[in-house]
């Protein structure tokens, strides 16, 4: 998934025979041509890590991102596609999977601790929130814009089971919400066997 607006795209490369090294690389998306080169820093070395910043945005959506090597050997060739979906800049949204683990979680009798993990595509201010089945809230914590929980990419947040009560929780079923203003943004399940 690409994460940053414009997007930029890395990979670890290296070379398809032992004793080549990389010689060309390009770079397409969809069916555009947006890099062809060689750099210095790449003779002789079989391994490198390639690095594109795109020029312009990516139109959102299912893309495929193709890139093309070429060894010291003119006839050495290889060619891979990345599928990438491309979010919106307009409201930050979580992308991929929204995972709160262990689970079952145990805070007392193993003295656990959650952790919550999520992508962002921006950065922006978000709050976590944790209530039971019935509603209650038990837990909110806050995240400002760019620093971990309200980041551009991966943020986690780890919790040790007490309520904003002071209180561990019960056993039982929980769920949390990713909110930006009154827009949730994820949700998942927490389940508690202590």
């Amino acid at each position: 998934m690409i994460v940053s607006f414009p997007p930029l795209f890395e990979a670890d490369i290296e070379a398809l025979i032992t004793g080549e090294y990389i010689a060309w690389i390009e770079l397409y998306e969809d069916t555009n041509l947006v890099y062809s080169g060689s750099e210095e820093s790449w003779a002789g070395q079989p391994t490198i890590t390639f690095s594109h910043q795109f020029v312009s945005e990516i139109p959102q959506g299912e893309r495929t991102v193709t890139l093309k090597i070429w060894g010291n050997d003119p006839d050495t060739y290889g060619e891979r596609d990345f599928p990438v979906r491309v979010a919106g800049k307009g409201v930050p949204q979580v992308i991929g999977y929204t995972l709160a683990y262990p689970t079952p979680f145990k805070p007392v009798s193993e003295n656990q601790t959650l952790r919550i993990a999520y992508n962002l595509t921006a950065d922006t201010d978000v709050s976590l929130i944790i209530f039971d089945t019935a509603g209650r809230h038990l837990l909110t914590r806050k995240f400002n814009a760019g620093v971990n929980g309200g980041r551009l990419g991966y943020n986690q947040f780890d919790w040790n089971g007490v309520t904003d009560f002071g209180s561990y929780i019960g056993n039982g079923l929980y769920v949390f919400q990713i909110v930006k203003g009154s827009k949730v943004l994820a949700r998942g399940y927490i389940v508690v066997h202590d």
